[in-house]
């Protein structure tokens, strides 16, 4: 089985590389790639042989670039990247990942506090020391006041992290919208970089953006050259994967699947369960890995 989208300590992840690599080896994987936000440290770490014997199988290079389309925040995932040459431009295009959760928090803040909602900031920013996500703990916050809930712009926020970050903070619509034009590069600079490094440039999760951006995919393939779609991700469903397929195949365009593992509590929330399972006879291995073996592996 494969899977190529994980995250380890070096962003968001709860486990060191070793750690991951181990549990690969133990499921059996043969293909993975390490995909930390805008992060290449996991690699910095497998150039140790001792960590790399760790895991028997082929890995592919890999990260996840946040960029902008018409102010929408979405994610990219570059693979095939020499580690240094994606670390020399993570350097002089991205914030860390923690500066740009403070960056993103001050904003929330200051929104929220705009339009009248009722928080504890004091409790917010203890929250954010504790190294919490800003979204979630924001979040976490407001929706304890059933005032703050009734001003919702979906409804369907209320009690969904997930759904509050799709429908309040990325949805372009939404009078909450936290733009990231000028924070990060522009989608078609990230592709840009993908392919002049080499690379192949796969749009992360496409059906977990707010409906807006889902309505923007194909202006995206077609502005940014992407080069394919995270067609099989573990939460979506048979519907949204066969339409995912629709477009690669309209646009000629290759597949990834992969489970953007983070840590077990998330697994067991949300279903994104290191290694694919369940998905076996679901992903093309031999359709994804014919791609692959164009590119650089480890």
């Amino acid at each position: 089985m494969i899977d190529l989208h994980m995250h380890t300590v070096a962003s968001d992840g709860a486990l060191t590389t070793p750690e991951l690599l181990r549990a690969c080896e133990k499921l059996k994987l043969e293909l993975i790639s390490i995909t930390d936000h805008y992060s290449v440290g996991a690699y910095q770490a497998l150039s140790d042989p001792g960590v790399r014997a760790l895991f028997s199988g082929e890995i592919l290079p890999g990260c996840e670039y946040s960029a902008h389309f018409n102010g929408c925040g979405i994610e990219v995932l570059g693979y095939g990247i020499d580690p240094e040459t994606a670390a020399a431009y993570i350097e002089t295009h991205y914030m860390t990942l923690q500066e740009k959760r403070k960056w993103e928090l001050e904003k929330l803040i200051a929104c929220y506090r705009q339009r009248g909602f009722l928080f504890d900031e004091k409790r917010v920013r203890a929250a954010m020391q504790l190294g919490y996500d800003s979204r979630r703990t924001i979040f976490t916050e407001l929706d304890r006041y059933a005032e703050n809930i009734a001003k919702y712009s979906n409804p369907a926020s209320h009690g969904d992290h997930k759904c509050f970050s799709r429908s309040e903070v990325f949805n372009p619509n939404s009078p909450y919208f936290i733009s990231e034009e000028g924070i990060v590069p522009s989608l078609q600079e990230v592709c840009a970089f993908i392919h002049e490094s080499g690379g192949r440039s796969i749009l992360a999760h496409p059906c977990s953006y707010d409906e807006t951006v889902q309505h923007m995919l194909e202006e995206m393939i077609e502005s940014a050259h992407l080069d394919g779609l995270e067609a099989y991700y573990l939460t979506f469903n048979a519907t949204q994967r066969q339409d995912l397929l629709a477009l690669c195949r309209k646009y000629h365009l290759i597949c990834s699947a992969g489970s953007d593992f983070h840590n077990d509590q998330r697994s067991r929330q949300y279903g994104n369960v290191l290694g694919m399972k369940g998905f076996e006879k679901v992903v093309p291995i031999e359709e994804i890995t014919a791609w692959v073996r164009q590119l650089n592996r480890i």
